[in-house]
């Protein structure tokens, strides 16, 4: 986790160097200049939840559209990995992908107001909660899959104008197609099910580095 919170940080700090190397922090980021809201914007974003539940690697980018009608609108996508196996009994391994489309209410450039959102999700999976089996997604070549609905607001930090803080929660379905495995060393397979879940699909509270 450690290793990873650093790597984070000093990514933040390469960005923050790039676009000032470039010339680019002499507009700053507050500015609405002339038709800066119809131009788009790029963020890189990651889950400080996840980051916490074993320090699950995990990263976004959302790009704002142009204004239309005076409306704003975005499109974000996460990724998510984890390879870990911490013991035989609590074991994590996730690849997933959950793109969002966003509808700002209330936008404050250059990334910020509320803003309800639609995204879909699929993941690969191999997870263990115990030490007498674990699940993987059918044949691994199944992945769950799903989408659902979400509400979110974002505020530009104070003392870092190019940073915001995002908060979301969002509730949806999700399908898992699964194999059950006994949980040791090269465990057979015993069983075999399907999920249909209703519920929490998203939950985050993220920190965002903008360009302008």
């Amino acid at each position: 986790m450690k290793n990873t919170l650093i790597f984070s940080v000093a990514f933040v700090l390469m960005l923050q160097s790039f676009t000032e190397a470039s010339g680019r922090d002499q507009y700053p980021a507050y500015k609405i200049a002339l038709g800066a809201e119809n131009r788009c914007a790029f963020a890189v974003k990651t889950n400080l939840i996840l980051l916490g539940i074993d320090a699950i690697a995990n990263a976004g980018g959302e790009i704002f559209l142009p204004s239309f009608r005076g409306h704003y609108f975005s499109i974000d996508v996460s990724f998510i990995y984890s390879p870990y196996t911490v013991a035989r009994n609590w074991k994590f391994r996730v690849l997933a992908f959950q793109p969002e489309f966003r509808w700002w209410i209330r936008r404050k450039l250059p990334a910020g107001g509320h803003f309800v959102g639609l995204h879909t999700h699929v993941a690969w999976y191999n997870v263990s909660t115990n030490r007498f089996n674990y699940y993987q997604d059918r044949n691994g070549a199944t992945p769950l899959w799903g989408a659902g609905i979400n509400y979110g607001y974002a505020v530009t930090l104070p003392w870092w104008e190019r940073c915001s803080m995002e908060f979301t929660l969002g509730a949806g379905y999700a399908r898992l197609d699964y194999d059950v495995y006994y949980n040791v060393s090269n465990g057979a397979k015993y069983a075999s099910g399907t999920k249909n879940y209703w519920g929490l699909t998203r939950c985050g509270i993220s920190f965002i580095y903008n360009f302008r």
